[in-house]
C-alpha cells in the first residue's frame, strides 16, 4: 500500500533531470523531469511524454505502453543514482518487466503529457555498502488518474563484475561513436545488403509483392519474402521494424540496428531489453494483422543477454493456433539454443475510445 505521504506528495515538470541520471546521451530522449523521496524506500517521480517522437506512437485511442515501459527504466535509474549512491560508471542489469494497464487516455496532440509515479523499492540488497539489486514498483497518473501500475527487478553490477561476466560470451564488436557511425553508414550488419536495401526503402502501407504480414507460411511451404513493411507493425519508419519475414510458422527474425538512435542513444555491447519488448509486441501485431495492437499486460523475464553479432529470433508458443479470443501469448526470444527472454502478455480486444 501507499503511504499517506506519497498521495500528498507533487513531483516537478518545469525542466528534465540531468541525463546521466537515466543514462541517456541525448537530451531528448530524457522523459524524467523529479524525483523526490517521499519516505523510506518511498519516492515521487515526474515524467514528461513527447507530443510526437519518431519511435513512440501517438495514437488518438490511448498511448503507447513503450513509453510505460521507457518511463519506468528512467525512474528506476533516476532513483538509484540519485537516492541511493550507485556510481555511474555501474551497469544496470533488467531481470524482469511487468506492467498493467488501468484507465488508457487519448494523449493530446496539443500539449505534452505530464505524469507522476509513485514509486516504492523493496527486495533490495547489498554487496557492502553498494547496492546490488532491488525492485522498483510504480503507480502511474496521468490527469489524476492512474492509468497504469508496473515493476521492474535489477540487478547491479562493478564494471570488473560486468566485464567478467561479458567476457566469456561477448563477441568481438565495435561499439565505439566511430564504429556506430560507421553502422550509420552500413546500414544494418547482421542482414544481407539485399535486405537492408529493401528495409530502407520507402514501403508502401500494402508492401512489395510477396510479404505476408501474418506469422505464417502460405499452403506451398515457402517462406515470406521482402522485408516487413513498418505500416504492417504500427510504425511510420522502417529504421524501428524490429523482426523480419517468418522463418517458420510464428518464428521471426530478431532485426538489431546499432544505429538506431532511440534502442542505441549510446554505445551498447548487447541487444538492449527495450529493443527486445519492441520485437515481441511487433510480433503479436504481425500475428494479429493488426498495426495497432498493443499489450494491457506483460511479464517479461530476462535470463540472459542477446548478442548482437548473433541471430536470434521470436517466438509466439501459440504455434498454427492462435489463442482465443486472441488476447493472451507466450513469446520467447531464442539465441542458439537458450531463450534469452520469456513474456506474458495480453493485448487489448478492443480499442479504447478516443
Amino acid at each position: 500500500m501507499l503511504t499517506p505521504d506519497v498521495e500528498k506528495a507533487v513531483a516537478s515538470h518545469e525542466s528534465f533531470v540531468p541525463r546521466k541520471l537515466v543514462h541517456r546521451l541525448s537530451i531528448s530522449e530524457v522523459l524524467m523531469t523529479d524525483a523526490r523521496r517521499t519516505g523510506r524506500n518511498t519516492y515521487i517521480c515526474g515524467a514528461q511524454w513527447p507530443r510526437w517522437h519518431v519511435f513512440y506512437e501517438n495514437r488518438p485511442f490511448g498511448f503507447d505502453t513503450a513509453l510505460i515501459e521507457e518511463t519506468l527504466r528512467q525512474a528506476t535509474i533516476l532513483v538509484c543514482h540519485k537516492f541511493y549512491d550507485v556510481p555511474f560508471d555501474y551497469h544496470f542489469l533488467l531481470l524482469r518487466m511487468r506492467f498493467a494497464i488501468g484507465h488508457q487516455c487519448a494523449m493530446s496532440q496539443i500539449e505534452p503529457e505530464e505524469l507522476s509515479l509513485n514509486l516504492r523499492f523493496d527486495r533490495i540488497r547489498y554487496q557492502g555498502k553498494r547496492l546490488f539489486a532491488c525492485r522498483s514498483r510504480a503507480q502511474l497518473k496521468a490527469r489524476g488518474q492512474t492509468i497504469g501500475y508496473a515493476s521492474a527487478d535489477a540487478r547491479i553490477v562493478t564494471p570488473p563484475v560486468y566485464q567478467r561476466m561479458r567476457g566469456a560470451t561477448m563477441p568481438e564488436l565495435d561499439v565505439s561513436v566511430e564504429g556506430r557511425a560507421k553502422g550509420r553508414a552500413d546500414g544494418r550488419a547482421d542482414i544481407s545488403a539485399e535486405a537492408r536495401a529493401g528495409v530502407r526503402a520507402d514501403i508502401s502501407a500494402e508492401g512489395p509483392a510477396g510479404v505476408r504480414l501474418v506469422g505464417e507460411f502460405p499452403d506451398d511451404g515457402a517462406p515470406a519474402t521482402g522485408p516487413i513493411p513498418a505500416p504492417a507493425v504500427g510504425k511510420t519508419s522502417a529504421w524501428n521494424v524490429c523482426i523480419g519475414p517468418p522463418t517458420s510458422a510464428f518464428h521471426w527474425p530478431l532485426l538489431v540496428d546499432t544505429s538506431n538512435p532511440v534502442f542505441f542513444d549510446h554505445p551498447l555491447d548487447h541487444t538492449p531489453g527495450m529493443l527486445l519488448l519492441e520485437s515481441m509486441r511487433q510480433a503479436v501485431r504481425l500475428a494479429l494483422a493488426d498495426p495497432s495492437a498493443d499489450f494491457d499486460s506483460l511479464d517479461a523475464k530476462f535470463t540472459s543477454f542477446v548478442e548482437i553479432g548473433l541471430p536470434a529470433d521470436i517466438r509466439l508458443a501459440s504455434g498454427a493456433e492462435l489463442p482465443e479470443p486472441r488476447s493472451r501469448f507466450r513469446l520467447s526470444v531464442v539465441q542458439g539454443d537458450a531463450e534469452c527472454v520469456v513474456a506474458e502478455v495480453t493485448v487489448a480486444e478492443d480499442h479504447p475510445e478516443a
